[in-house]
């Protein structure tokens, strides 16, 4: 299904840095693609007029065309939808993503409630001078998988190392080109991935929330209602596992009960 001559492979960029030490994680992330086979795009964020999301909601009540913003997130939004894969690098800033990033993330969080990414694979980059990579790779996966996309991989690096230490320099690429064959399978492979019960669990939350947010994200609910979601154990057709099924049930009644609580 997403068996093509040539793959396209969008970046979201949410350094300021033009050549800084995400970036330097993205080209030896590149090393290991056929040039013939892979194309790379990439979007700097910082580059773009990207404005602070409202909270209106009018998003989920109406559909993203609604949104008051008139900016250039719509337009990057389309770029995502036609690329093949995506990668999302970011530098750690208050043991988070970059402001740029953030900002971006909160005006597609419309992705979230319905997702039209899905299948896509898709790895988180980021670079720091202390720490927080795990932190900040976790909540990335997270933001990832609600948008149905597939993360392949998530890696995080000490910029002052990557530049002066060659041998962590090269347990860095390493790491990267283990996460790009990974990556390379995913594009080459016919179908959609048997999602793991993260990507699971993400479904059933929505799949609830959705179902009971009726008549306050009316948008949300026609969403799914029309891709016979509500009735189905994931967006597509997938083998799940007899003990991953009894638990998702669980979790199900679980989500069900509390978003039933809460909008009465």
């Amino acid at each position: 299904m997403r068996r093509h001559k040539l793959h396209n492979i969008l970046v979201v960029s949410g350094s300021h840095r033009k050549k800084g030490t995400g970036i330097s994680l993205l080209d030896t992330f590149k090393t290991n693609f056929n040039t013939s086979k892979y194309t790379f795009e990439t979007i700097h964020l910082s580059n773009h007029n990207i404005e602070y999301c409202r909270g209106c909601t009018v998003c989920f009540k109406v559909g993203e065309a609604a949104c008051p913003c008139n900016d250039d997130v719509q337009m990057i939004v389309d770029k995502m939808h036609k690329a093949d894969g995506l990668v999302f690098i970011s530098p750690i800033y208050g043991m988070n993503v970059s402001g740029q990033l953030k900002t971006f993330m909160d005006r597609i969080t419309y992705l979230y409630h319905r997702p039209s990414l899905i299948g896509k694979p898709t790895v988180f980059l980021a670079s720091t001078d202390l720490g927080g990579t795990g932190l900040v790779s976790k909540y990335m996966k997270y933001i990832m998988n609600a948008m149905g996309l597939r993360t392949v991989g998530t890696l995080g690096a000490y910029a002052v190392p990557f530049k002066k230490d060659e041998s962590y320099r090269l347990k860095v690429s390493n790491n990267l080109k283990t996460i790009s064959i990974k990556y390379i399978n995913e594009l080459e492979t016919e179908g959609m991935p048997e999602p793991k019960f993260g990507e699971l669990f993400h479904f059933v939350k929505w799949q609830n929330k959705n179902k009971y947010y009726k008549d306050i994200y009316p948008a949300d609910y026609d969403y799914w209602h029309e891709r016979g979601w509500f009735d189905s154990e994931y967006y597509y057709p997938t083998k799940i596992k007899a003990s991953d099924k009894v638990r998702l049930r669980f979790i199900s009644k679980r989500i069900s009960s509390l978003v039933q609580k809460r909008v009465k």
